[in-house]
């Protein structure tokens, strides 16, 4: 979300202007886009993030490390 706002600046620029505006952002344009595809990737279909999955995997990798941890 950070470079979304420089990302569509460089989408609604003319075709002529993109290469010059993309050259001046590279890094920003490339973080933008590689956050898109590893989403679209990662989410799926849903297209929402599942928090209650991922807090639940948390919990039972923190019990998991507190096991190894006593039995070290």
């Amino acid at each position: 979300m950070k470079y979304k706002d420089t990302y569509k600046v460089y989408t609604n620029l003319k075709k002529s202007k993109q290469e010059d505006f993309y050259n001046e952002y590279t890094a920003e344009a490339t973080l933008f886009e590689s956050a898109g595809k590893y989403l679209k990737e990662h989410l799926g279909e849903s297209k929402n993030l599942n928090t209650s999955k991922w807090k639940s995997e948390v919990e039972i990798l923190k019990k998991e490390k507190r096991g190894h941890t006593i039995k070290y």
